[in-house]
């Protein structure tokens, strides 16, 4: 879901707060790259950042991309996904959710909290385990109108 000009404002505003919480400069590059995950509907990889910022930016290196979104990730600012095969991508929305791959076109979509599964966490925990996080990807076809 793609947030408006004012969401994106108040994000960035709260991003902000966090790069001085965590000791960070606010920097021109953490900024843009911050920016482009709050502009788009959702998913990208450090490439589609690079490809989306260097057109305003054509000196921002896709190194400093990678290193921009790992500190994000660090400080909790954005999240991390790893899908199967290894490829990294990284999600504007922090918050405990669960992801809907498309098979046809590999779209990632965030499952609201009424979409999701309900996992029976109470139960593995009766088992003995102790759940730190819980992540869903459900895989399917996504209905075309």
């Amino acid at each position: 879901m793609k947030l408006n000009a004012r969401q994106i404002e108040q994000h960035m505003q709260a991003f902000n707060d966090l790069l001085r919480e965590a000791g960070l400069k606010i920097t021109q590059q953490r900024l843009v790259i911050y920016r482009a995950l709050q502009e788009s509907s959702g998913h990208l990889t450090a490439e589609q950042v690079h490809q989306n910022v260097g057109r305003d930016n054509p000196t921002l290196s896709l190194s400093t991309v990678y290193s921009t979104l790992e500190t994000l990730v660090g400080i909790g600012a954005i999240a991390e996904i790893t899908m199967d095969g290894g490829t990294k991508l990284f999600d504007r929305t922090t918050s405990p959710h669960h992801h809907f791959i498309d098979l046809d076109t590999g779209e990632v979509q965030d499952l609201d909290a009424d979409d999701a599964i309900k996992l029976d966490l109470h139960a593995l925990a009766r088992r003995g385990y102790t759940i730190e996080k819980t992540r869903v990807t459900v895989y399917g076809r996504a209905k075309r109108k």
